[in-house]
């Protein structure tokens, strides 16, 4: 998926020959608009739908580089199977299931591209929800920035008494994004200062 600050970046490399695979269970309408005429060719594939019912959000890359492979006709899925769990060897050395899950996913993504009818699917994803981005009390504003957030979860682990925790809410990336319960926060600004992408602003009143 991408964001408002990616769409001039995208819009340089279209060309009719260009083929589009997007989340459109995490895309924005009001975005796909602004590169909607310089699209002939697409391929929407709701990856972070998919992943968040069937198996985790952090599965939708595998659904999209499953659908990715099903174009990529000079790679062959066995190539793509072999180095995904070469990728994963010490996760599922530890936990054989992730194996599943990512083998599962990606052909999952192969399955939905190689279904994908663009006659029958307009060119779209979701209505602009908008995300809570402020908290607030009398003595302190804790802003968060989906869309530089991802997910890293540094500011959940640095906090020092558990005010943050991940949401159900998805940044740019599917990832999950960090809320602050702003009864607990202390107003120590260790969140602000250790992520790495200035996704959170903490405002003392």
């Amino acid at each position: 998926s991408f964001c408002k600050r990616t769409i001039e970046p995208i819009k340089s490399y279209i060309s009719d020959n260009t083929l589009f695979i997007y989340d459109s269970s995490a895309i924005n309408n009001h975005l796909l608009d602004k590169i909607k005429d310089q699209i002939k060719n697409y391929v929407a594939v709701p990856a972070q739908a998919i992943a968040k019912e069937k198996y985790s959000i952090k599965a939708v890359n595998m659904i999209m580089l499953g659908a990715l492979t099903t174009h990529l006709k000079e790679i062959s899925y066995s190539e793509v199977e072999n180095q995904t769990i070469k990728e994963f060897e010490k996760k599922i050395a530890k936990n054989p299931q992730i194996k599943d899950i990512n083998i599962n996913a990606l052909k999952e993504g192969i399955n939905i591209a190689e279904k994908f009818d663009q006659s029958k699917s307009e060119f779209k994803g979701i209505d602009k929800k908008e995300i809570q981005g402020t908290f607030e009390d009398d003595k302190k504003k804790w802003i968060r920035f989906p869309e530089y957030c991802k997910g890293c979860a540094l500011c959940i682990v640095r906090c020092p008494v558990k005010a943050l925790q991940f949401s159900q809410d998805s940044g740019f990336l599917g990832n999950p994004l960090p809320i602050v319960d702003i009864n607990k926060c202390i107003s120590c600004g260790k969140c602000m200062e250790i992520c790495p992408d200035g996704a959170i602003k903490l405002e003392k009143k």
